[in-house]
């Protein structure tokens, strides 16, 4: 028979585990409330989500408005999130599917509606003529930059073909109707996960 006394160390080492989490966990409890306090948001919940790195996503699905998703990061080299691979029962043959965190969100918070992500050419020239003043855009590419690039000095000694350079048109008319929409600066940043790749909100204003 075991006696009693054998277990007082263990259950004086599961006390001290278990009050180690707590007050880790309570510090953390403090720590965000502290941060979240001054925040002007009609609900504890709103703010809290506030911290999400994908809040602004959450408000657009709240909202209810028309919503397009622009979905250029599709390489192996540009993995932000992970892969998953699954193997076919029969051949045993590995397939990766590719993983966007941005995606995974988008899908998440706008369930059931399915946001079905287009490339920016295909916005360009097969959606452009769809877009009406209000729509959002979301996108994990910033429109910006390449707006910047090819209304820049050198860019404009650069040798282009024809469908190039209908492409720029078409992109600077449909850029021209845009206005970039701030995200929040987050201060509450998880130490256990690998950062977020920045992601862009535009919205049609004509």
């Amino acid at each position: 028979m075991i006696k009693k006394h054998y277990f007082y160390p263990l259950i004086i080492a599961l006390f001290f585990i278990s009050f180690h989490f707590y007050s880790f966990y309570q510090k953390s409890f403090f720590q965000m409330i502290n941060l979240i306090k001054n925040k002007k948001y009609l609900t504890l919940y709103e703010k809290i989500q506030s911290e999400n790195p994908y809040y602004e996503i959450w408000l657009l699905a709240k909202a209810g408005k028309n919503i397009y998703f622009i979905f250029e990061d599709k390489s192996d080299r540009n993995l932000d999130y992970n892969t998953t691979y699954f193997k076919q029962k029969q051949t045993r043959k590995k397939v990766n599917y590719y993983l966007s965190e941005l995606k995974l969100n988008i899908d998440y918070f706008f369930y059931p509606k399915e946001i079905k992500p287009k490339s920016l050419w295909e916005i360009v020239y097969l959606y452009q003529g769809n877009f009406k003043k209000g729509d959002m855009i979301i996108s994990d590419y910033e429109l910006d930059e390449y707006w910047e690039k090819i209304n820049s000095q050198i860019y404009s000694c650069v040798r282009k073909t024809a469908l190039e350079e209908e492409y720029d048109k078409k992109f600077k008319n449909f850029y021209k109707r845009l206005k970039r929409l701030p995200i929040s600066k987050k201060n509450f940043i998880p130490i256990n996960r690998h950062p977020e790749k920045p992601y862009y909100i535009y919205q049609v204003v004509n």
